[in-house]
């Protein structure tokens, strides 16, 4: 029987959200499904303040005619980083041969 995409994705994002409740309640004590694709757990912070993660999930469909690629992303996110950190790195120069 096959089923429609938006129903292939609902049934891959309860299993995700599934693994991953079952994943993080292994390691904090009050993981709470707050959304169908959302969840949250309290943390503590630094200072001792009480603070919550909230975790998304989504099965994303893509755009424009394109099927969504998440290899394809973390290329780009890793040469957005590399470009930042040059930039960073070049106005650190910059700032020290004003200095």
């Amino acid at each position: 029987m096959k089923i429609s995409p938006k129903k292939e994705r609902d049934i891959a994002r309860e299993s995700v959200i599934a693994s991953a409740l079952e994943l993080f309640a292994t390691q904090y004590d009050d993981v709470m499904l707050i959304e169908s694709n959302q969840f949250c757990f309290p943390l503590v912070g630094v200072n001792g303040t009480e603070l919550y993660a909230r975790v998304t999930v989504s099965i994303p469909t893509g755009t424009k005619g394109e099927p969504f690629n998440g290899y394809e992303l973390a290329k780009d996110y890793v040469f957005r980083c590399e470009e930042a950190e040059a930039k960073a790195k070049a106005k650190s120069e910059a700032d020290a041969k004003k200095g």
